[in-house]
């Protein structure tokens, strides 16, 4: 392990670098919306799989993959993740059709499940102890900002080359990022904690999450009848209350820690996380959509309509641990929970936005939100533990952001497919997330005396 007094710039860059490669991906196709659905003459709610299939592997591996890094390694981890993510990121920018296309995403969405525990848990032994509280806020800011920025390079790759290289893309950037860390890594004295992997557990929650964004689907295909969409929700309750009692109560090496599970300041972080998601990741794939088949922008310019997003995440992020010093983490999450419901309360006013600086501060305000929220909620989460769980705490952070960002699709999608025009479908979207993200900030406040008061910068 290196001197606890000095950073690896290099290395540290590298692992940041490859934390905002993997967030990229969840959004890069965003911009292409409209030209997927022309080039494979699919429908929309065929084309989101692009997105859910990348994110909802991701979330379905990524607790596994945690006990994996903690078990093997992250070293290993490392390789087996870049591995499947850049062997399929080149595959899939020849695919010549639609379920080619996902089915490569899908792969993807695996190697990044096992890509993030490892850099995680190489990064809580790159940085000095002193530094441990902004651990939280790099790997999230970092992976934040590659959400906001995923529909700007995208925008601007369509604009030149084709939809291909937002696949081919990532594989020079992932070589290069190895190139500088991998051995790096390698060497790093990482304890091995040799668990049991429950593989019950993992395959129930896997059922459970495929059966409800499967039931998700089937609702928005007007092929699908409404007995099959029931039936895949009965599956999907079905088994995560199996998966719950098999977790909690039944088996001797749980899933998720007990210790975690039966925190009641972790739950309530959770829950954070997966209503601050849904209503990030819902704007960032549904307003640039918006902007360029109503308002006729190019893929450069509806990229571009997202900097502001972009700039007040990038700018709050790191001071966020300075906002801490004076405000406890409590009130700086309820702070960007305000943010992101004024940012929606505007876009309930859609039908009047004709412009796009209308919309600014839409993009503004919920840039201030994830900026607030999403470093102080991981400082928190892994404050919890010590560094040799560090891996799992990440996993099952980031599991929760990428179900939530899942489900804003997901949802989104179901609204303008059960509207009649976009705009409508716009609107039930964001009275959608206005009202859930309503009820986080009440679950919020009401859990405020149960909360321990922990400032962001400790």
């Amino acid at each position: 392990m290196m001197p606890d007094s000095k950073i690896d710039w290099v290395l540290l860059i590298a692992v940041l670098s490859v934390s905002w490669l993997i967030a990229f991906d969840v959004t890069a196709f965003a911009i292409a919306m409209t030209h997927l659905t022309d080039i494979f003459q699919a429908d929309l709610n065929t084309v989101q799989w692009v997105f859910n299939g990348y994110m909802l592997m991701f979330a379905m591996w990524v607790i596994p993959a945690g006990y994996l890094a903690d078990t093997y390694g992250p070293f290993r981890m490392l390789i087996v993740g870049m591995s499947i993510f850049s062997v399929f990121a080149l595959l899939g920018g020849f695919a010549q059709s639609i379920d080619v296309l996902i089915a490569c995403r899908i792969a993807m969405g695996i190697g990044s499940a096992f890509l993030w525990p490892a850099l995680l848990g190489s990064l809580a032994h790159i940085l000095p102890s002193a530094y441990m509280s902004w651990l939280g806020g790099l790997m999230l800011g970092a992976a934040g900002l590659g959400n906001a920025s995923g529909s700007l390079l995208s925008g601007v790759i369509l604009a030149y080359v084709d939809w291909s290289w937002i696949m081919w893309f990532n594989v020079p950037v992932a070589l290069i990022a190895y190139a500088f860390m991998g051995k790096k890594i390698g060497q790093l004295n990482i304890i091995k904690q040799h668990k049991a992997v429950n593989l019950w557990s993992i395959f129930l929650l896997m059922i459970a999450a495929f059966s409800l964004f499967l039931a998700l689907y089937q609702i928005g295909d007007d092929t699908a009848s409404m007995d099959e969409a029931m039936s895949l929700f009965l599956v999907f309750l079905v088994s995560f209350l199996l998966y719950l009692y098999c977790d909690l109560k039944m088996l001797k090496t749980p899933l998720i820690p007990r210790l975690l599970i039966n925190n009641h300041q972790f739950r309530v972080i959770l829950f954070c996380v997966s209503f601050i998601s849904m209503g990030f990741i819902a704007v960032l794939v549904m307003l640039p959509h918006y902007l360029m088949s109503q308002l006729h922008f190019t893929s450069v310019e509806a990229g571009l309509a997202l900097l502001p997003t972009i700039i007040a995440y990038t700018f709050l992020s790191p001071l966020t641990g300075k906002i801490g010093q004076y405000i406890s983490a409590k009130y700086v999450v309820f702070l960007g929970y305000c943010a992101m419901i004024l940012g929606y309360v505007l876009l309930l006013d859609i039908s009047s936005l004709p412009v796009y600086g209308q919309l600014v501060w839409t993009f503004v305000l919920v840039g201030v939100g994830v900026g607030l929220v999403y470093p102080v909620i991981m400082a928190q989460a892994i404050r919890l533990t010590g560094k040799e769980y560090v891996s799992i705490v990440g996993g099952v952070v980031y599991m929760v952001r990428l179900f939530g960002g899942a489900l804003g699709v997901a949802l989104s999608t179901l609204c303008i497919k059960l509207s009649t025009n976009l705009l409508q479908g716009l609107w039930h979207t964001s009275l959608l997330f206005l009202c859930l993200l309503l009820i986080g900030l009440m679950v919020w406040l009401i859990s405020f005396k149960a909360l321990i008061s922990v400032k962001a910068s400790t």
